[in-house]
């Protein structure tokens, strides 16, 4: 296209290595999320590989929504990784399902961040209220009592399926 090449044909081995048969369709809707995981799904059928891709999917929608995948610009991956390593350790097991058949609840994980931000700022506040000690033995009570959050590794594994072998 730099050159002055239209671009259908500039595009068209580039669109034909990705399957892409009809430009006009290409250009025309954005992509979203759930087409990008179901194009994922179909071209790595793998069980392990559906199995990330469903993981981070889940994670994706409940931020972005069900977004064209051009709004993942740099910035709001910052964004969304900011969040995501705001998840509780412990993230995903208060459900209340087990292998009883129990209904149980949908918990979102944004619900289950602000429930572990706002038991951090009622641990936070009790220790800033405790008098007769230091600001370095506040410190080590607080690093017990505050709520535990995802590693970058814990990370790293649930976006990537597992941590690279240098980060083990």
């Amino acid at each position: 296209m730099d050159e002055g090449d239209d671009v259908r044909t500039a595009s068209r081995d580039l669109l034909a290595g990705h399957g892409v048969a009809d430009f006009d369709a290409f250009i025309k809707a954005p992509i979203l999320l759930s087409e990008a995981k179901a194009k994922t799904d179909e071209l790595y059928p793998s069980k392990d590989m559906k199995r990330i891709t469903a993981g981070v999917h889940r994670l994706l929608e409940e931020f972005f929504g069900n977004s064209p995948i051009s709004i993942l610009t740099k910035e709001k991956q910052k964004e969304f990784l900011g969040w995501a390593s705001r998840l509780p350790r412990t993230q995903g097991r208060s459900h209340g399902r087990n292998r009883y058949g129990q209904a149980g609840k949908t918990v979102t994980k944004a619900e289950e961040i602000s429930k572990a931000d706002a038991e951090d700022l009622l641990c936070l506040e009790e220790i800033r209220s405790i008098e007769g000690i230091s600001d370095a033995e506040k410190r080590a009570l607080l690093a017990d009592r505050l709520v535990p959050r995802v590693t970058i590794n814990t990370l790293r594994k649930y976006l990537h399926g597992k941590p690279p072998a240098a980060a083990v």
